[in-house]
């Protein structure tokens, strides 16, 4: 008996044991806690003029850089018209001692050159109309069309 009764006790004080280890994890189910750290960021508070001024500012940066680059254009169209006028004249000093060459050749003996009084107007007499200035007489452009000989063979011009 002595054998029996420790085999109960031994097997009260396991099962009592037991029964702590389950029931100290059953007790520990509904006490779990979480720990939750949220990654989430809230934008600054930005009120209506804030908005505004980052708005302009944008706008103006843009408007910069389209101003830039309408400039740098408008060099580059410039110099091509620079380069093209600079052909244009060497080909009217070109021309015009070819017309001096033949006029020569051909005895015509050029009128001289009359300059003309101009009139200045001042800043409060002219206008964006581009009228005459009070009491002006309206002058001509001072381009006169010459009526041009007709060729004379080189018989007619030796003899």
């Amino acid at each position: 008996m002595k054998t029996t009764s420790r085999l109960f006790t031994t097997i009260g004080v396991v099962s009592v044991l037991v029964g702590m280890l389950v029931l100290s994890k059953a007790i520990g189910v509904g006490r779990k806690t979480y720990k939750v750290e949220p990654e989430i960021t809230v934008p600054e508070y930005r009120d209506d003029t804030a908005r505004a001024i980052d708005a302009y500012e944008r706008l103006m940066e843009r408007y910069m850089d389209i101003t830039e680059k309408n400039m740098l254009k408008t060099g580059e169209d410039t110099q091509i018209v620079v380069g093209k006028l600079d052909a244009i004249n060497s080909k009217l000093d070109e021309l015009s001692a070819r017309m001096a060459r033949i006029e020569k050749a051909l005895g015509i003996i050029q009128p001289p050159i009359v300059q003309k009084d101009v009139q200045t107007k001042s800043v409060e007499e002219s206008s964006l109309l581009n009228l005459p200035a009070a009491g002006a007489q309206r002058e001509s452009t001072g381009i006169t069309l010459k009526k041009e000989m007709p060729a004379q063979s080189e018989r007619s011009i030796r003899r």
